[in-house]
């Protein structure tokens, strides 16, 4: 879908999540690092993104994209009820991102090679500084407060079908 606002075209075709593992396993984020030949952001170490397909929803889109992208499988998926905005230069356009939660078991990540090139699972706390775009700095603030700080609202729980 695509709209126009003051002739920036607008996108949202993604959606984006933080891949966390549960307290009990001492909440640690996967950090996927892009290929470093990849158009966008080559190296840079980022969130699970993936494209919604036609016809699919944002949340079916992250679980598949999160077994195609490391072969884990989700245990719980959360909305943080957030979206991100930003400017995707190659494209021209302004990208709506909708952000979320997967909880996922600590396990052997099985990285698609086209799309990234490592990953690493760190606290909370070291994340910040892997990133190099200030819109997961602001949404890793409020996985934060909202996911490790305390115990999520059972109304942003998302039933994976």
């Amino acid at each position: 879908m695509e709209e126009s606002i003051s002739g920036i075209p607008v996108e949202s075709s993604m959606a984006a999540a933080f891949v966390l593992t549960p307290k009990e396993y001492g909440h640690r984020i996967l950090l996927l690092q892009r290929s470093g030949d990849d158009a966008y952001a080559p190296g840079s170490w980022q969130i699970l993104y993936g494209h919604i397909e036609a016809g699919e929803r944002a949340e079916a889109a992250l679980v598949r994209e999160l077994l195609e992208e490391t072969g884990l499988r989700p245990l719980s998926l959360w909305t943080m009820n957030e979206t991100m905005i930003f400017y995707e230069q190659i494209k021209g356009v302004m990208a709506l991102v909708p952000l979320f939660v997967v909880f996922v078991q600590p396990g052997d990540v099985k990285l698609d090679r086209d799309e990234h090139q490592a990953f690493r699972w760190v606290l909370p706390e070291q994340a910040e500084g892997y990133f190099t775009w200030p819109v997961h700095r602001r949404g890793l603030a409020l996985l934060k407060e909202l996911f490790i700080a305390n115990e999520p609202p059972a109304l942003m729980r998302i039933i994976i079908h």
